[in-house]
């Protein structure tokens, strides 16, 4: 969960202005490349759940701004004016190519 959250937003923030979000976890340890360790513990785990749950609303606030700003665009069509179709195709990947691995893990937590 910590890689596809460091991941996705690499990808989604490395294109624009906004700052991405901060995290309570070290975030290194789920860069490009990486592979869970076994020093994450419950701490690391809950703090990768609070962040995953305050990704959304942040990404949320960018999107509303962009339909404010695009206001001839459908809501639908925002993300495109701030992720570019490149971005957008690899996030649908990635998160694909890991979705079965966290649906394993998931339970476990």
């Amino acid at each position: 969960m910590g890689h596809l959250l460091v991941i996705s937003e690499h990808i989604l923030y490395g294109s624009i202005e906004a700052k991405r979000p901060l995290h309570e976890f070290e975030i290194m340890g789920f860069k490009r490349g990486t592979k869970p360790g076994k020093d994450i513990n419950d701490k690391t785990i809950t703090s990768i759940r609070e962040s995953l749950a305050a990704t959304a609303p942040s990404f949320r606030k960018l999107m509303d701004q962009a339909s404010t700003a695009h206001p001839e665009l459908q809501y639908d069509k925002v993300i495109r004016s701030i992720v570019s179709k490149v971005s957008l195709g690899f996030l649908i990947f990635h998160e694909r190519m890991h979705v079965e691995v966290i649906n394993d893990i998931m339970p476990h937590l």
